[in-house]
């Protein structure tokens, strides 16, 4: 199952990277007013053309296959943490209340649940490729998130090693 807490956004790297002694920047790229995490790729103001019609064909998806009563679950799809949840394939309050069950793979619950983790990484690969193109126009066209977190890494340790330089002197 994919998990959507696992989705490499910059939150996740931070972490990542935090236990070599890397300090990164959780800020998304795109819209660099936020820290980049799993809820964010949901309500990025820069990707909005991506996730607007993912909530879109969500909210057909409910009306075609549930009808009125899906309305607490409609209501949540503009709540980014609730469709962090339901990527996390996590039932939530709103869907019971709209009986939609998860008791196998084809039952209505189950079904809302997959197409919100397709939708997630729909969006979550829109986003990380519109970050790649960034940082290749900022860094040169051979540039990836992998290069740039090493040149990062290697940057902070000669900076460490020049502050431990200079304090032994």
């Amino acid at each position: 199952a994919h998990r959507m807490d696992n989705v490499p956004t910059m939150a996740v790297l931070a972490h990542r990277s935090s236990h070599r002694g890397t300090v990164l920047d959780t800020t998304c790229l795109l819209c660099g007013t936020q820290p980049e995490t799993a809820p964010h790729l949901w309500a990025c103001s820069a990707q909005s053309h991506e996730w607007g019609p993912a909530r879109r064909r969500l909210a057909a998806w409910l009306d075609q296959k549930v009808g009125p009563r899906a309305a607490p679950v409609r209501h949540q799809l503009w709540e980014p943490t609730v469709l962090e949840q339901w990527a996390a394939a996590l039932r939530t309050p709103s869907m019971q209340l709209a009986h939609l069950e998860c008791t196998g793979p084809h039952s209505l619950g189950t079904e809302f649940l997959r197409h919100v983790v397709e939708e997630s990484i729909r969006i979550w690969y829109a986003h990380a490729k519109a970050r790649a193109t960034l940082l290749k126009a900022r860094l040169g066209p051979g540039s990836t998130m992998a290069w740039a977190l090493q040149e990062l890494r290697l940057h902070q340790q000669a900076e460490r090693e020049g502050v431990q330089r200079e304090i032994l002197e």
